[in-house]
């Protein structure tokens, strides 16, 4: 079992045949197993483990971590993740629109404009943020505040005032 496989396994139980029996979930913590190919972790039973799969991604929590703040544009979500790729970050978007976490709403402008925000289902993920970022604070010595530096001196709100179209 690989390092990072062994990272995401949890207990569950499973029905086989007419018997509950406990056995290991790798909750498909490999989120690049998951991108891309549609519903494999439907077949994960253990509602914990299914959960890991859909939002244990590099950068998803991340991503309802921004959108649970306000409706957001690619390029603002790019920006408040410093060091995701765009295709990253499309992919991300692309998986949660598909589990219906994020709602993705296309203008018909020139330039086309594109804005995410979560849906109900994603802001049902709110309560296990915030239980990550009480745990970090106690536990982890992780005190600092959960964005970035330039949304804090207001630089995004000058780009945003001055018309920047991201």
């Amino acid at each position: 079992m690989l390092k990072s496989e062994m990272s995401s396994i949890s207990l569950c139980y499973i029905e086989d045949e007419g018997d509950m029996s406990i056995s290991r979930s790798t909750a498909l913590g490999n989120w690049g197993k998951v991108m891309g190919q549609g519903d494999q972790h439907e077949s994960i039973t253990c509602p914990i483990a299914r959960t890991a799969a859909i939002i244990s991604g590099k950068w998803t929590l991340l991503i309802i971590r921004d959108l649970g703040k306000q409706t957001q544009r690619f390029c603002q979500i790019e920006r408040s993740l410093e060091g995701i790729s765009p295709k990253t970050l499309s992919d991300r978007l692309h998986a949660l629109e598909s589990e219906g976490i994020v709602h993705r709403q296309t203008f018909g402008e020139v330039p086309p404009r594109v804005e995410y925000s979560l849906t109900e289902k994603g802001r049902a993920l709110a309560d296990i943020i915030e239980a990550m970022r009480a745990f970090g604070s106690a536990w982890l010595q992780a005190n600092g505040e959960c964005y970035d530096e330039a949304e804090e001196s207001g630089e995004r709100m000058l780009a945003d005032l001055v018309g920047n179209p991201c």
